[in-house]
């Protein structure tokens, strides 16, 4: 693992990877699961993301506390045997954020996919905040072919404008 700290002990099992050490730093010890393999690189550094968390940044992870990766929000969820087990936001749920699914798949993928594009406009990843608000013109949801630009902006939003050549503003009431 990237940034693996050799104080902590790592025990994979299949598609499960769990990190015992943490007792005395976090309180319990972290537990994540993949369901695919092509993506076991990438939850061994969201773990690695954790650990960094807790040991360097000395910010615990809490049971049910949101921790951000990238712009996706996980969550440990404290299991029987003490362990926090990391679940998500079931990705394009219609009641998005109140169901869940066990793991990581969708924190690592969208982490991936986020570095890749950014790497092939040569660009830094500095990603937004779950909870910032995004500019988004008309047409972008009937599929037109949309350009993304990011401003400067107060803090309550991301500063992305997703726009496409149907620019249609409203003014507030």
């Amino acid at each position: 693992m990237t940034g693996y700290d050799p104080g902590h002990n790592t025990h994979k099992n299949g598609l499960s990877l769990h990190i015992s050490g943490l007792l005395d730093s976090n309180g319990h010890e972290l537990r994540a699961t993949v369901s695919q393999s092509r993506l076991l690189a990438g939850y061994e550094n969201f773990l690695c993301h954790a650990i960094e968390r807790i040991t360097i940044k000395h910010r615990p992870i809490e049971p049910d506390t949101p921790i951000r990766y990238g712009y996706w929000a996980t969550r440990g969820a404290l299991a029987a045997d003490g362990y926090l087990d990391f679940h998500e936001p079931v990705p394009a749920c219609p009641t998005f954020g109140l169901e869940e699914q066990s793991g990581v798949d969708a924190c690592v993928t969208y982490r991936e996919e986020q570095h890749a594009t950014c790497r092939s406009v040569q660009a830094a990843f500095s990603p937004p905040w779950p909870e910032h608000l995004v500019v988004i013109s008309g047409g972008v949801y009937e599929g037109d072919v949309v350009q993304g630009v990011r401003y400067p902006s107060p803090p309550h939003m991301s500063g992305w404008w997703i726009t496409t050549d149907v620019m249609m503003m409203t003014s507030p009431a």
